[in-house]
């Protein structure tokens, strides 16, 4: 089955804001999203998440490599006749009604006229602004702009979404609402690729995941990848006054990364089939240990790991 989106060596570099100077914002990226997945899309800010975006749907063309969605060219007018979209921050003329943003994209879109008044009416009740049809949107707070641009992205039932930050803006309820939303969709067979920082609602929803620091691709794969790479590990930590030197040669020769909490307590994730031999060589070492429990997988403890050694190479 070929892929949705196929992004093959993707680079693009803005010029900086000093003379002479350059932006890498993306860098070699090649990732693919099978059909009927979710996808997440993570990175800290300046990932290069909404450039990558911005490229999939046009906005602006790549240095080098390649991209398609739908086995079609990026600017091709038949992908984005198949494609919904919401950016990050929505906006629409303030002066429209709810009803009337969703009536003009269905005909932009191509819905038959027929079906329009239903399919707006349905999709106002799916975001809970059916009550608000009629309301100039002007004055809409952050959440219900946010819903708004959802309803949006569904008209005309595209075969693909392409989220920015769907969560950003709204409450718990909101965000529930949404999700229920993008599970909804995938039972239908659709694909949805939506970039957040909010790793939760990720890992809660999606069945694939790619994680990109500055520009370049992380990691690729299922959310069971990461579950299996860090089951059957303990969070150890333990108290020491001063690094030393032995305790550098300890954590190179077990390939342990520390982490700090404070200035004299740190903090190590240890295979579980090495914690006998690291907690003795720990005592050895005249270190306290302060606190030891069993890790519990997550793809926030994957993501900050990642982080953190990608700052060291740096």
């Amino acid at each position: 089955m070929n892929p949705i989106i196929d992004i093959q060596t993707l680079g693009k570099t803005f010029r900086g804001k000093k003379r002479d100077t350059s932006v890498v914002a993306i860098k070699d990226l090649s990732l693919q999203v099978k059909p009927g997945k979710i996808f997440g899309f993570v990175g800290p800010n300046g990932a290069g998440k909404s450039t990558t975006i911005k490229i999939l749907l046009g906005f602006i063309k790549a240095d080098h490599g390649t991209a398609t969605l739908c086995n079609m060219p990026v600017k091709s007018e038949q992908c984005r006749n198949r494609v919904g979209y919401l950016p990050e921050n929505p906006v629409f003329h303030d002066f429209l009604t709810t009803k009337e943003v969703l009536e003009t994209t269905a005909v932009l879109r191509g819905v038959a006229k027929q079906h329009i008044t239903k399919e707006v009416t349905d999709l106002l009740e799916k975001v809970e602004l059916r009550e608000s049809s009629n309301r100039p949107i002007r004055g809409f707070s952050k959440g219900m702009t946010q819903r708004l641009g959802i309803a949006n992205a569904l008209v005309g039932d595209p075969d693909l979404l392409i989220l920015d930050e769907p969560m950003s803006g709204l409450d718990p309820l909101g965000r529930n609402l949404v999700r229920e939303l993008m599970l909804e969709q995938r039972e239908k067979g659709k694909t949805i690729f939506f970039s957040s920082h909010i790793l939760h609602d990720v890992e809660t929803i999606c069945d694939e995941v790619g994680i990109l620091l500055q520009g370049e691709l992380k990691f690729q794969g299922k959310l069971a990848t990461i579950t299996n790479q860090q089951a059957g590990s303990f969070v150890l930590q333990f108290k020491s006054e001063k690094k030393y030197p032995d305790l550098a040669i300890f954590l190179e020769k077990h390939q342990l990364s520390l982490n700090s909490i404070t200035a004299d307590i740190f903090e190590l994730t240890v295979p579980q089939k090495a914690l006998s031999e690291i907690l003795t060589s720990l005592i050895d070492l005249q270190c306290q240990i302060v606190n030891l429990q069993q890790h519990h997988p997550s793809l926030e403890n994957f993501f900050m790991k990642l982080v953190n050694d990608n700052e060291k190479i740096i």
